[in-house]
């Protein structure tokens, strides 16, 4: 790990990229040992979100009014 870390100082830029991938390492890295703890966390995280926005916008929808019927 350090040796990736220290090993492309001087070949890339420091941003944002750059940080959440090193972070993204730290955390779900095979020498974490709570690796899948924040692993199970995160998707249950991400599926109660995604579960509140589908049933905010369900919320907010408005009725549709029914076609009109087109004279025969």
């Amino acid at each position: 790990m350090l040796n990736w870390v220290w090993g492309n100082v001087d070949l890339e830029d420091v941003n944002d990229h750059t940080r959440m991938r090193l972070a993204l390492d730290l955390v779900i890295g095979a020498y974490n040992p709570i690796a899948r703890d924040v692993g199970r966390r995160a998707v249950r995280n991400w599926d109660s979100e995604m579960q509140r926005t589908t049933n905010r916008a369900k919320k907010g929808r408005k009725k549709l009014a029914k076609p009109i019927a087109s004279p025969s």
